[in-house]
């Protein structure tokens, strides 16, 4: 049994979302046949056109062009904001929080908040980052930082992992 005490920082815990919102392959192989046929299709267009109607294309295209500058450019300053925010509202849950990993799964205990155990066979897979450990299941993420456990416990976490979860970056399917 893994016995830890811990109180997640605000670094951990955008680690952990960054990990747990990681593209797969399937999506950035869309992103990029996506990103792809818009630049051919622009391609087309702009060869196609005769001279004269090079303005009106432009004209036609530009609101298409703002909006794809807006999103390129707000994306990643949007998911900041939303990281942050999402780490206020859970802060109460990972604020002096016990921690207990056996045989038959994930225990937590928080002070004002409460407890609760989840199985094994609940998760869907588990991913290590720099600073913590993240415990994917469905849409929730079960965490341990690094930082809590001493170097045997981490190796006892990683092998109870991976045998009652399964190898480490790997996410089962439901």
């Amino acid at each position: 049994m893994i016995d830890i005490h811990f109180t997640l920082t605000h670094g951990e815990y955008t680690e952990a979302q960054a990990l747990y919102n990681k593209k797969g392959r399937a999506a950035k192989c869309l992103k990029y046949t996506l990103h792809g046929v818009l630049t051919l299709s622009l391609g087309i267009v702009a060869l196609t056109a005769p001279r004269a109607s090079y303005g009106l294309i432009l004209k036609q295209l530009a609101p298409v062009l703002v909006l794809l500058a807006v999103v390129l450019i707000g994306s990643p300053l949007l998911r900041k904001r939303v990281f942050k925010k999402r780490f206020e509202l859970e802060k109460r849950n990972l604020t002096n929080a016990h921690v207990m990993l056996d045989d038959s799964g994930y225990h937590i205990q928080v002070p004002g908040t409460g407890s609760g155990i989840a199985e094994w066979t609940s998760m869907d897979g588990w991913v290590e980052g720099r600073t913590v450990i993240l415990i994917r299941s469905g849409m929730l993420m079960r965490l341990l930082p690094k930082g809590a456990l001493t170097d045997a416990q981490l190796g006892e976490v990683r092998v109870l992992l991976t045998s009652r979860v399964g190898p480490a970056g790997i996410i089962r399917k439901p």
